[in-house]
């Protein structure tokens, strides 16, 4: 039996950006989706956090300094803008500004990193920045689209600090939203204006995208950050209107849910609705609505969600979180009840019946174990029962490990005296599925997913003596 690894190269949807990725260092009981919440945790994202505006140092280019002796090697500076051995910036900020050479360093790898490191807080240097910049129709837009001007661009809202900048940052932007969203590098300016602005200045952005294909936005590699910024720092009922262009037609959902980057957008939104859920009130009985019909759609079409490659994760994640137990049992229930078997098979699923064994109520879960160890007919052909199917199958035997987790830790909690319901049961099944084990322990040595069962059994049994 091959190894997870073996049919599994690269399903996260994460797997490019700047959202974590990695399955190498997680124990082989740590499913993929587990590695993905862990390493969401880490870096306060959650399966679907706003990209974070990248840093200068983090832009890989065609090198600019020579490895070995710190040269400057590539640069469209003037020559006299660096020192004899081409190694630092030989002018300072006010000859860049008083030579007219702002243009040429905000757009040069090396010019810019400058320019950033060198901004004034305060003072006519400041002055003279911002009123070149301001004097230029279209040089913000043209700037913030730059693959490094767009970090002089960000610097230019970081430091914004009177109405006129604020006034003229908000006016290019709200006249080129859409494009700027779906740019690759400006749709980075776009996230820094919502992270430094007042949150009135930031409303008055937030009006244009009610103008605004929410649904493209959504699946966008570039402008779903920027989606995902408005979720982060506005309340649910402001973005109400995000859910609404997603509830419009069955169509629509489908193309946000099962999309590379929609099914962060939805993640994000599990989340912040979860954070809310306390002080959502009846004075925002529309938005609670709204959030019920989108929960309703989910739960109404798990089936082919809980399949899908990206879709999946939206299912673990309502599933998982905190303060959504009525909507995550709601999916136990219709769902995966009854369809154990066949889920702990598919590729998706299976992920998505491990979190439900995690984190289901003790009565599903017991729900869950009655389907998967008595729920089934042996084959009439084979004579084999659930178990025995799952138990070397390439996804379902990640389920089978999860189940003896599962039981083992319950019978520990019943030792420490917790009132564990259907104990006498749940030893039996333990038992049986130790049984299982041992009886095919020669063929599972073979595999490491079954090495990691004999481990596990092993373990268990060594601190038994």
């Amino acid at each position: 039996m091959p190894t997870r690894e073996e049919y599994i190269s690269a399903w996260s949807p994460f797997s490019s950006g700047v959202f974590p990725t990695s399955l190498s260092s997680q124990n082989q009981f740590q499913r993929g989706v587990q590695m993905v919440q862990s390493n969401n945790n880490n870096n306060n994202n959650s399966l679907s956090r706003p990209r974070q505006n990248a840093s200068f140092e983090s832009i890989r280019t065609g090198a600019s300094k020579s490895e070995s002796d710190n040269v400057i090697l590539h640069s469209t500076l003037p020559p006299h803008a660096y020192d004899k051995e081409r190694r630092e910036v030989a002018v300072t900020l006010e000859q860049v500004v008083r030579d007219g050479l702002l243009a040429e360093f905000a757009q040069d790898k090396v010019g810019c990193k400058f320019l950033q490191e060198n901004f004034p807080e305060a003072g006519r240097l400041k002055d003279e920045i911002y009123h070149f910049a301001m004097a230029n129709p279209g040089y913000f837009q043209t700037l913030s689209k730059d693959v490094f001007g767009n970090f002089f661009a960000q610097a230019l809202v970081h430091h914004a600090d009177t109405p006129d900048r604020v006034n003229w940052i908000l006016r290019t932007i709200v006249h080129n939203m859409s494009d700027m969203c779906f740019n690759r590098y400006s749709c980075r300016v776009v996230q820094k204006t919502f992270e430094r602005f007042p949150v009135e200045e930031k409303r008055l952005l937030l009006g244009e995208f009610g103008r605004l294909d929410m649904v493209e936005l959504s699946i966008d590699q570039n402008a779903n950050h920027v989606v995902q910024k408005i979720i982060e720092f506005f309340d649910v009922p402001t973005w109400k209107f995000i859910i609404d262009s997603f509830v419009q037609s069955v169509d629509s959902f489908f193309r946000v849910i099962e999309s590379k980057y929609g099914c962060r957008v939805l993640q994000l939104i599990v989340e912040m609705v979860a954070k809310a859920m306390p002080q959502l009130s009846l004075a925002s009985a529309p938005a609670v609505e709204r959030i019920n019909e989108l929960m309703d759609i989910i739960a109404l079409n798990c089936e082919r969600l809980a399949s899908n490659e990206y879709a999946n994760y939206v299912v673990q994640h309502i599933i998982s979180t905190p303060k959504l137990e009525a909507y995550r049992d709601g999916i136990i229930k219709n769902c995966l009840l009854r369809n154990l078997l066949s889920f702990s098979q598919e590729k998706f699923a299976s992920h998505v019946v491990e979190k439900a064994l995690i984190f289901a109520s003790p009565s599903l879960l017991y729900a869950m174990l009655e389907e998967l160890f008595d729920g089934y007919l042996p084959d009439p052909t084979t004579k084999k029962d659930c178990l025995d199917i799952l138990l070397f199958h390439q996804y379902g035997n990640y389920v089978v490990q999860r189940m003896l987790l599962i039981c083992i830790g319950l019978l520990q909690q019943a030792e420490r005296g917790h009132n564990i319901g259907h104990l006498n049961q749940i030893f039996k099944w333990t038992h049986r599925l130790e049984n299982l084990i041992d009886t095919n322990a020669q063929r599972l040595a073979r595999y490491s997913s079954g090495k990691k069962l004999l481990e596990v059994l092993e373990q268990e049994r060594r601190r038994k003596k």
